[in-house]
């Protein structure tokens, strides 16, 4: 590769190094090859201007040389930079503290959609790791029991369940055959669901 290209890929490492951790944190889709480069180099822009703005008061605070600047060793400065921008930017769309507040301006109407990227994720949030979840599987039977782990997809993955009974259709419970700490529920097997504050008795 010639020195151009590696130069550009050195630019961009800090943006691909916060969107790596945004997307690892977060329930975000992992975007294509072209939408990763977009927003790596989104992220590259706003990691050299906060850069910037460090060297610049590091620079009046302990006089560093101006030859630690513009050249590679620049990378030092740029990805603890990339790493907290990468937490800090999870942090905020888990808790949906960007949409909440401009939710909370009605009077301008800005949005009213919220940080996660589905309702499927908000719901399961807004309930809580200790959420009661009845699920109704293809196969006319009902699991109930305490939430632990909810899949990213609909349609993918499992559901993995504490205090499981069967529950029929009159609402009685019935124990599981097994004695089980947890099981595991396809998602591709529930057709509904319901989520409330977990009943303790």
């Amino acid at each position: 590769m010639s020195g151009e290209i590696v130069h550009v890929l050195v630019f961009l490492l800090p943006g691909f190094l916060t969107a790596a951790i945004f997307h690892s944190l977060t329930p975000h889709r992992k975007p294509e090859a072209f939408e990763r480069v977009i927003s790596a180099l989104v992220f590259t822009i706003i990691i050299q201007f906060t850069t910037l703005i460090v060297r610049y008061f590091m620079s009046r605070i302990i006089q560093l040389p101006d030859l630690l600047f513009g050249n590679p060793i620049e990378i030092v400065f740029t990805l603890p930079v990339a790493i907290v921008f990468g937490l800090l930017f999870s942090w905020l769309s888990n808790n949906d503290i960007p949409h909440r507040n401009l939710r909370n301006l009605r009077w301008l109407h800005i949005t009213t959609e919220t940080s996660y990227p589905s309702e499927w994720h908000s719901m399961f949030v807004k309930h809580g790791s200790r959420a009661a979840i009845m699920l109704y599987l293809k196969q006319d039977h009902n699991l109930y029991g305490r939430l632990v782990e909810y899949p990213k997809d609909p349609k993918n993955g499992y559901f993995r369940i504490t205090e499981a009974v069967w529950v029929t259709n009159e609402g009685e419970s019935i124990p599981l055959e097994i004695d089980a700490d947890a099981v595991l529920v396809p998602a591709a097997e529930v057709k509904m669901l319901a989520l409330a504050p977990m009943i303790e008795d």
